[in-house]
């Protein structure tokens, strides 16, 4: 009641002073209110705001003054007004030279708005504008706009402003790219049948390049469809496939989408309640597709079959793939041939694992066989050389023939050349001799040998004299081939690894030092009795004298021979080679008889 009497009373006043004045005037002003972004894209100046009211509403249809300065001169560069649009935006961009820049932005004030100023620091760099373009690979007709998207960048901050479209090199119109950079341009209309080149550019300025997208998109205005509805096994299942090839008037269609559509048409079973099914795929190099439906989502009778063409733009074509019966008869028979076969196939994997016990049993056979020819290799006083061959440069002065022996001494431990070796070539028929050194790189040469066997020896001071057995004429190859020899520490080395396979069943070099082999070998081979090792040279000169000593002293003297012989960095003779093979005879010959005499 009190407020209607208010109400009342406020018309008695205003009815009254309507009256007795002239006239009324009622002024009201709101707030406005300036947003503004500013943002640098390369040499490009990016002004963005709204103009809102005290109720952060959008002030649509204001003027509002953009002013860009040179920070250093004061000098006004841009000066610019623009209107806001229907929710109180705004936008500015300008191409300036590098430098630093103050950014003013104003709206004056109005008979019913407040006015309202903000400014903004901006610093402008050159930097390239990276535009992306996006389009769909293909195209269906045209009754759908085919859309080509684009991103532009220019260093880490969106481009905005514009981009020349061009179709197969011809320009078709322009791309807006908008405050995030994007754009969007509807091409479907100028695009022709086939493959299609599309190129989004941005303009170059005097501070920047122009900068150039491409997309490849296919356009067809008809596609042709070639299906059947047949029965198949597909991954050792039974079912349906509609399968066929797209193409049109360009070629075949790769990577296209198709539905194979799976209907019945009568059924044999009338309580059956079996409905469509479908299957997508998508076409491969060749535009050939199978879509495949399993046999166990089927039920016995008539099926139709339909190929369904889904482009990623543009209307689906649909084309009838035939009708094909189901009769779970012969799905039984198959059943039957697959036990069949799975029991042959595990026949054949029992086969196969027989095989491989075999094999392994044949290579354990093979590696006892060339352990035991390691360690008969390792105890012969002379090394049998296996030639290297050795290619022959287009440029070299070796000659090929087949009458000539020759090539290179090396050290196989030191991967060195052998110079100063002594070369004998021996004639198998009448013990003729042919004599030679190898030069300061290990070469050496016999030229005009006589036809028949030769036997080569070559042995040098440090190394285990080598024998190798050539017939002449050979064929080419021997004329320049690579003779290894074997330093006498290594033969040594080669030696104890031998006793390592035959007592422990494997060479632990490498793994343990030589101090550490012999305390393993102590736990295998009992000591008679302790002794200093201050004492074992003179038990080892009394064994080769022919006194009897402990198996310690005799594998301790082995060990100080490999060490001494391996590390010093001397040269030994093959005297030093007998001296180990006979503490390494004595070894075997001790463990042999431990293992006769059993646990």
């Amino acid at each position: 009641m009190i407020r209607l009497l208010s109400i009342a009373a406020g018309i008695v006043f205003i009815v009254a002073a309507m009256s007795n004045a002239a006239a009324l005037e009622i002024r009201i002003t709101a707030a406005a209110r300036l947003e503004v972004s500013v943002t640098g894209a390369g040499t490009v100046a990016q002004v963005a705001g709204a103009l809102r009211d005290d109720l952060n509403r959008g002030l649509p249809q204001r003027e509002v003054l953009v002013q860009i300065e040179a920070r250093q001169t004061g000098q006004t560069l841009i000066a610019r007004k623009v209107s806001t649009d229907a929710r109180g935006r705004f936008g500015v961009q300008e191409e300036l030279p590098p430098g630093d820049y103050e950014v003013i932005v104003r709206f004056d004030k109005t008979d019913h708005l407040d006015g309202s100023a903000d400014s903004k620091s901006l610093r402008l760099d050159p930097a390239p504008v990276d535009i992306r373009a996006y389009a769909p690979a293909f195209v269906y007709g045209r009754k759908n706009p085919a859309w080509l998207s684009a991103r532009a960048n220019a260093g880490q901050t969106p481009y905005q402003g514009w981009a020349e479209v061009s179709v197969a090199g011809e320009p078709v119109g322009r791309l807006t790219l908008d405050a995030s950079g994007r754009g969007t341009f509807d091409v479907s209309s100028h695009l022709a049948v086939g493959n299609n080149e599309i190129r989004v550019r941005t303009p170059g300025s005097a501070y920047r390049d122009e900068s150039i997208a491409t997309v490849t998109m296919r356009f067809a205005d008809k596609v042709i469809i070639e299906a059947s509805l047949d029965e198949r096994l597909e991954r050792l299942q039974r079912g349906l496939a509609v399968s066929g090839t797209v193409r049109d008037a360009a070629g075949p269609l790769p990577g296209v989408r198709m539905a194979g559509r799976i209907e019945p048409l009568a059924l044999y079973d009338p309580a059956a309640r079996s409905v469509g099914f479908t299957a997508s795929t998508t076409t491969d190099d060749k535009g050939r597709f199978v879509a495949f439906v399993p046999a166990t989502k089927l039920d016995d009778g008539m099926w139709r079959g339909r190929a369904e063409f889904v482009p990623p733009l543009g209307d689906r074509v649909v084309f009838d793939a035939g009708s094909v019966e189901i009769d779970t008869r012969f799905y039984r028979v198959a059943v039957n041939g697959f036990g069949i076969m799975a029991l042959l196939l595990g026949l054949a994997l029992l086969l196969a694992r027989v095989g491989r016990t075999f094999v392994a049993r044949f290579m354990q056979w093979r590696a006892k066989r060339e352990k035991f020819a390691r360690q008969v290799a390792a105890l012969e006083e002379v090394e049998t050389i296996v030639p290297v061959f050795l290619s022959t440069d287009a440029g070299s002065s070796v000659e090929i023939s087949r009458h000539d022996v020759g090539g290179m001494v090396w050290d196989v431990w030191q991967k060195t050349p052998v110079a100063g070796a002594a070369i004998q070539m021996r004639a198998a028929a009448d013990n003729s001799i042919r004599s030679g050194t190898s030069d300061a790189a290990g070469r050496f040469r016999f030229a005009d040998l006589a036809p028949g066997t030769w036997h080569l020896e070559v042995q040098r001071f440090g190394f285990i004299r080598g024998l190798l057995e050539i017939h002449l004429p050979h064929d080419g190859r021997m004329s320049h081939f690579r003779v290894d020899l074997v330093a006498v520490p290594l033969k040594i080395r080669r030696l104890y690894g031998s006793v390592l396979e035959h007592s422990v069943g494997e060479d632990l070099w490498g793994q343990l030092s030589p101090r550490e082999i012999e305390t393993r070998l102590d736990a295998i081979w009992p000591a008679d009795g302790d002794l200093d090792r201050r004492q074992v040279r003179e038990a080892v000169a009394a064994r080769l004298q022919g006194q009897t000593t402990d198996t310690v002293a005799v594998l301790a003297a082995l060990t100080e021979v490999v060490e001494e012989s391996y590390f010093s960095g001397r040269e030994y003779g093959e005297d030093a080679f007998l001296f180990a093979r006979a503490l390494a005879l004595e070894l075997r010959a001790r463990r042999d008889a431990q293992a006769q005499e059993g646990p």
